[in-house]
């Protein structure tokens, strides 16, 4: 899982750097879009779609990861009567995981929702509120969300980690309990 949750995080951030770099060479007033840039804006806006479904789907994995493998040393602890502590370990790491990923999968949406606000094209009013206008919010934001996508990144890969000593030391003890019964050649 090690490698391709790395695989897939670096995946996300070209991604997101891709949208973001072109998103900045947009102009921010909606009055200086000239009609050429409109191929850019949509450009933009197809490949931040993209990269919160990345996103999305990377976040879904671990989510997933930590679902399967807390079951498995839960099914596993009960089958060869081992001691809990395992089972216990691997059940608090995906509930250390669990909020984070949720907030980094969160902050995705709220970033599309600031960035379909901010559209040149959209019938929303160009000014969001305190002078402020929706593709300042969304620049702010598009800042925000990478670097707590990063910090999520970094807690789900650190607790991916550990859950894999978990499930290690598990098979161990699962090895030699089959091999003190005759069990494996």
């Amino acid at each position: 899982m090690n490698r391709y949750f790395v695989a897939l995080l670096l995946l996300l951030l070209g991604l997101f750097v891709v949208t973001m770099v072109l998103g900045l060479q947009l102009p921010q007033d909606r009055q200086a879009l000239a009609l050429e840039q409109r191929p850019q804006v949509r450009t933009h806006l197809l490949l931040g779609l993209v990269t919160a479904v990345v996103g999305m789907l990377v976040h879904g994995i671990v989510i997933t990861y930590f679902v399967g493998t807390s079951r498995w040393c839960r099914e596993v602890t009960e089958t060869y009567r081992l001691e809990p502590d395992c089972n216990l370990q691997s059940q608090q790491l995906k509930r250390r995981t669990f909020p984070v990923t949720l907030v980094a999968m969160l902050s995705l949406v709220v970033l599309v929702a600031l960035g379909a606000a901010s559209d040149p094209t959209s019938q929303v009013s160009p000014e969001a509120f305190a002078g402020l206008r929706w593709s300042d919010l969304h620049l702010a934001a598009a800042f925000l969300v990478l670097g707590l996508q990063a910090v999520a990144a970094w807690f789900q890969w650190t607790n991916i980690v550990e859950n894999q000593r978990v499930i290690r030391r598990l098979v161990e003890q699962v090895q030699a309990i089959r091999r003190a019964k005759g069990l494996d050649d």
